[in-house]
């Protein structure tokens, strides 16, 4: 599938407008050093970020001081956004259209749409968890291995809910044929690997445990 190209329409406060190609990831925002630097008080350092995830682009707020807004919404902090076609994001007094048929003509391909949507909503999971982090109310350690477990914890609730999802129960399919067959074992191979480095990293963390608790 040829890679689908993504454009936001900058319309500046004079008027003017300028098409922006989206790269992969990109931070708006005042500071030169931004990939699109926007001359505009009312615009922070950095104020928001697009990023590409698949077939997609997700629009996130940089924590700015005048906010982010989406379609006149403003946006939750830190929160990955899906962007679709014709949204409107305001920046200070900055306007830009989001549109990935710039003088094109949309392809109708559904069945690999949705393929790729339900990749891309697993992959847009772990980069929240990436922003997100330590999550509200825990204080972040100035411990690095403390923090390395909130990390871990994160990781291991997505895939706890992830193998509760009954649309990826894997008893229902059929692996007989190749290439399927071939990315199971590979699947099986690396959960039994995945396992007994489970059992190692248990064994140590209790030992940590035990250790940390000695000084106290």
């Amino acid at each position: 599938m040829a890679k689908k190209e993504f454009y936001l329409i900058w319309t500046k406060d004079s008027g003017e407008e300028e098409t922006i190609a989206i790269q992969h990831e990109m931070i708006f925002g005042r500071k030169k050093d931004c990939d699109m630097a926007l001359p505009d008080q009312l615009v922070s350092g950095k104020h928001f970020q697009t990023l590409i995830i698949g077939q997609k682009v997700y629009l996130t707020d940089l924590n700015s001081f005048n906010k982010t807004f989406l379609n006149e919404v403003d946006l939750s902090p830190e929160k990955k956004t899906p962007l679709k076609e014709g949204d409107v994001i305001k920046a200070g007094k900055q306007t830009f259209t989001f549109t990935s048929t710039l003088g094109k003509t949309a392809s109708n391909n559904s069945s690999s749409s949705k393929v790729s949507l339900e990749n891309d909503s697993l992959q847009l999971k772990i980069e929240n968890l990436k922003t997100e982090g330590i999550k509200k109310g825990e204080a972040k350690s100035e411990d690095p291995f403390l923090n390395g477990l909130h990390e871990l914890k994160d990781i291991v609730n997505l895939s706890i809910n992830h193998v509760n999802d009954p649309q990826y129960d894997l008893s229902k399919l059929s692996f007989n044929k190749d290439p399927k067959k071939a990315h199971f074992q590979e699947f099986k191979d690396k959960k039994e690997k995945v396992l007994n480095q489970n059992k190692d990293l248990t064994e140590d963390l209790k030992e940590l445990i035990n250790l940390w608790k000695s000084f106290f």
